[in-house]
């Protein structure tokens, strides 16, 4: 397998690790980190996974990691993929610029001082009253939306999937995955749901799903919030 995409986030100290999907018939995946210094052991976050993403929070070694993975099957060991490139999670201060610069001798000149900037101008607060709920709307930048969550329905291959409200969204766009699928995309259940619940159903995979949830009615496009747990209908 190739190596794992580790991808930084917003949230401090935290990094999301994706890998390919294969063509093998496997069980789950199975995924390790270790720090980035000599002689560190690997060790296992989970053998038992079911999707080809997770979320490592708690990073906190300035060094940083890596990470590698590798399917899990009934009848062999399969082998590891390499081991992506070191990564430190965000809001961790890095070692490497006081090390580059470590025994070098350096001199240093008096700057001037920068230039003064005009003060900026305070800007008149918005006067906003029922007529210009639009102009609010546009004024308002929404941070990234939590998670979706779910619960099983009463009738079997169903689910109800739950979202946290958003101020002034005018509608949420719901997609959901194929978890364990070669390729799989994420694919728009609907494009403008009221309310912050949905029953989706005939959910037959056995390996499950994911979803994702973001608002609508705002003058920059938001973007996805991170994807649910997996979700397997009765």
């Amino acid at each position: 397998m190739a190596a794992p995409v580790v991808k930084r986030l917003k949230e401090k100290e935290t990094l999301v690790i994706e890998w390919e999907a294969v063509e093998e018939d496997i069980y789950a995946f199975e995924l390790q980190f270790r720090q980035n210094r000599g002689g560190q052991p690997w060790i296992t976050i989970s053998d038992d996974l079911h999707s080809n993403q997770v979320r490592k929070r708690n990073l906190t070694c300035k060094w940083g990691y890596q990470f590698r993975v590798r399917p899990v099957t009934d009848h062999k060991n399969e082998p590891w993929s390499l081991p992506c490139e070191p990564v430190i999670a965000n809001g961790v201060k890095s070692p490497f610029p006081k090390i580059l610069m470590k025994g070098l001798k350096t001199t240093t000149t008096p700057q001037p001082p920068p230039p003064q900037r005009p003060p900026k101008k305070k800007e008149k607060p918005l006067m906003i009253d029922q007529n210009h709920e639009d102009t609010r709307r546009q004024r308002y930048e929404p941070d990234k939306m939590d998670a979706p969550w779910f619960k099983n329905a009463e009738e079997a291959e169903a689910m109800i999937i739950n979202w946290n409200p958003v101020d002034y969204a005018t509608g949420y766009e719901l997609q959901m995955i194929k978890c364990m699928k070669k390729r799989a995309e994420w694919k728009t259940i609907a494009a403008n749901l009221q309310g912050t619940q949905v029953k989706k159903k005939n959910l037959t995979n056995k390996a499950g799903y994911q979803f994702r949830i973001r608002p609508n009615g705002f003058r920059k496009e938001t973007e996805f919030s991170d994807p649910s747990n997996i979700a397997i209908a009765n």
